[in-house]
Order: C-alpha cells, then sequence, then structure tokens
C-alpha cells in the first residue's frame, strides 16, 4: 500500500489475486483496480481485502467458498467487490478461504469456509455474519490457518474454527463454531497465531501459547503438543507477537 492509499499486489495471480483486472502473474508491484483510498490491505490464500474510505471493506481474488463476502460464491474476481453492510471497519484478518472485520463498535463479523466463521454452523457464509460468543468490546482478531482468535472484553482470548491441536479451544476435540474463552489466559494485549497454534502477549510482556508444538512453536522448550496454554521459555518485556506457518516471533522492547 502506498501513502497515497493506492494498493500495490504481486505474486501469483491465477484466481485474480492480485486485483489489477487480469490474471496475469506479476514479478513487480501492480495497482489494485479502483482503490485509491484504502488503509489497511489484508491477504488469505488466494484473496485479499481492503479498508477503503471511512471502513468499507473491498475484496477481490478466490470466492469458491464465499471468502469475497458479495453474496456469491464459485466465481473468482479480478477487481475489488464491495462487501455489503460494513461501514466502520477498522481491521482485518485472515484465514485461508475466510474473512473477518473488526468494527469500531468492538464487533466481529466473518464469511467464507463454514466452520470459521464462528456462527455456530459449517455452513458457508457468502456475506458477513456475527461471531458468536462476543459481546462486544473486542479490540483485537488475527487469523491463521482455519481459525481465528479475538481479544474480548475484560482482555480475555476468545478463539474459533479448526480445533483439531486444541489451537481454537484450550482443549483437543472437534471444530469451535463459537468464539470460547482459553482458559488459563488473561490480561491479554496482543496476539500472534499460526497455522495450527495460537499465542497471547499477556501482562508485562509474557507470551502464552496452545496448540500444535512439533516443530517447537509454543516455545516452552518441549516440542509436545499443549492444547493448554504454556508459557514461552526466556521473554519477557515483550511489546509485540507474531504467528507464522510453523514458527513465531516476538518483539523485546524495541528489538526482536
Amino acid at each position: 500500500m502506498d501513502p497515497g492509499g493506492q494498493v500495490l499486489c504481486w505474486g501469483r495471480n491465477d484466481s485474480g489475486q492480485l486485483g489489477d483486472g487480469t490474471t496475469t502473474d506479476r514479478a513487480t508491484a501492480a495497482p489494485v483496480a479502483g482503490i485509491s483510498d484504502a488503509s489497511a490491505v489484508s491477504a488469505g490464500q488466494d484473496h485479499a481485502c481492503a479498508i477503503v474510505g471511512t471502513g468499507s471493506v473491498k475484496c477481490w481474488g478466490e470466492n469458491d467458498e464465499g471468502q469475497l463476502g458479495d453474496g456469491t460464491s464459485g466465481n473468482y474476481r479480478t477487481s475489488p467487490v464491495t462487501v455489503p453492510g460494513l461501514t466502520d471497519v477498522v481491521k482485518l484478518a485472515m484465514t485461508w478461504n475466510n474473512t473477518c472485520a473488526l468494527r469500531a463498535v468492538g464487533e466481529v463479523r466473518c464469511w467464507g469456509f463454514g466452520g470459521v466463521n464462528g456462527d455456530g454452523t459449517y455452513v458457508d457464509r457468502l456475506s458477513p455474519v456475527a461471531v458468536l460468543g462476543l459481546s462486544g468490546g473486542v479490540t483485537d482478531i488475527a487469523g491463521g490457518d482455519a481459525h481465528f482468535c479475538a481479544i474480548g472484553v475484560g482482555a480475555d482470548a476468545r478463539c474459533w474454527g479448526n480445533n483439531d491441536e486444541g489451537q481454537a479451544r484450550g482443549a483437543v476435540g472437534p471444530w469451535t463454531l463459537t468464539a470460547a474463552v482459553i482458559p488459563g489466559v488473561a490480561g491479554v494485549t496482543g496476539l500472534g497465531i499460526g497455522q495450527k497454534f495460537s499465542c497471547a502477549l499477556v501482562g508485562g510482556g509474557a507470551v502464552k501459547c496452545w496448540g500444535t508444538n512439533g516443530f517447537g512453536e509454543l516455545g516452552d522448550g518441549t516440542g509436545v503438543d499443549s492444547p493448554s496454554a504454556v508459557d514461552v521459555t526466556g521473554v519477557s518485556g515483550a511489546t509485540q507477537v507474531a504467528g507464522g506457518y510453523r514458527q513465531a516471533c516476538a518483539v523485546l522492547g524495541d528489538e526482536l
């Protein structure tokens, strides 16, 4: 995104995920068609969305599961389409095939692949639906492979979606279809979500993580999966945490 609010994209474009009106791969940055007032941009597997104007959302790319939110599915879009009913969005988060929007009023709405929208169903949602289990007051959201987490009322962590490693409920089990409070995690100030694990920055700058741990992504020195939140060893005074596919990072003060 450039300083004037134009969005630039590059890379694979077989589903129109670069938003430039074509399906031509780009090795250099190309402008997304028709957007000149974006304040934020977020990307999933083969789709992307931007916050434009005073809080509307526009999306482009793959739409096989309704992840563009315009009420349709099965037809990718090479140029941005407007997501109806959203006018006050302050942050976007993505999974591979889902999009969630945090509204200024502290509510979260999601759309796309069924089971990850937090509406209590496995139904694909072609337009935004409210996440159940979030009673307003949400301050942040983050997405992984097929699950989301939010900072809820009282600074707790609440997650929903795929839960096969305990990443969305604090206990291994079936998919979590509505937002569930993660036990033992309080005073949350930031989130970092990976493929099948979740991390939270908590009071005092410590980090707690839960979920899969086959590559040490929970940071507790064991490599053992843990659906219950564990402390990341040797991290204190952190100001930010971020999750990747199979890794996590934290900023300590002003340094990584």
